[in-house]
């Protein structure tokens, strides 16, 4: 039966490469919506490379898990809020690893 959980892992099992092309045109589109409503550029450093989500309150480990644990469903998550502006910002990676309170307590340099 088409609708059934069977059929979609069976068809999942038999279309690897198409599902696997599928789910990445997927999240390059929605990360794309996310930064044409953030912005592209680091909010620390104006950086363009390497963009990623920071969550400001440093909340972002109990937003993954509130969401089921990955990237794209906190993505998904804001995009179904109306990628909403408070809490939510853009830093490139070197600035998302190097967090606040890493910058009190040693030496950081962005990029």
């Amino acid at each position: 039966m088409p609708g059934s959980t069977a059929y979609k892992l069976a068809w999942a099992k038999e279309n690897r490469p198409r599902r696997a092309e599928h789910v990445r045109r997927y999240r390059a589109k929605l990360r794309q919506e996310f930064l044409r409503e953030y912005g592209e550029a680091c909010t620390r450093c104006n950086s363009t490379e390497k963009p990623e989500v920071h969550h400001i309150n440093h909340d972002g480990l109990q937003h993954r898990e509130s969401v089921g644990g990955t990237g794209t469903r906190v993505l998904e998550d804001l995009k179904r809020r109306g990628w909403p502006k408070d809490g939510i910002t853009v830093l490139c990676t070197d600035c998302n690893d190097n967090h606040p309170k890493l910058w009190r307590t040693r030496k950081v340099t962005c990029h």
